[in-house]
């Protein structure tokens, strides 16, 4: 969570972050990928299809700026497949 803050307070101006944008960076790169994969398969097909359009929306590397972006994206289509 201080990583989060610290980026935040450091963050160009010229690509405004939201919070919600850098804290859904870090949530998913530091949580473990079998338990990101366990919390998808208990989920319904059509529930799990929402989920993942709206988070990959929202960490899309184009949508987000965030230096780790790119990398978080990955790791939810990787849980994905």
């Amino acid at each position: 969570m201080d990583a989060m803050k610290a980026y935040l307070r450091t963050c160009p101006t010229d690509c405004p972050l939201q919070r919600e944008q850098v804290y859904i960076v870090y949530k998913f790169l530091n949580t473990p990928i079998d338990v990101l994969v366990s919390g998808m398969h208990q989920m319904q097909p059509n529930q799990l299809t929402q989920f993942y359009r709206k988070l990959a929306k929202q960490l899309r590397p184009d949508k987000n700026c965030h230096p780790q972006a790119k990398d978080a994206f990955q790791r939810v289509q990787c849980a994905m497949d």
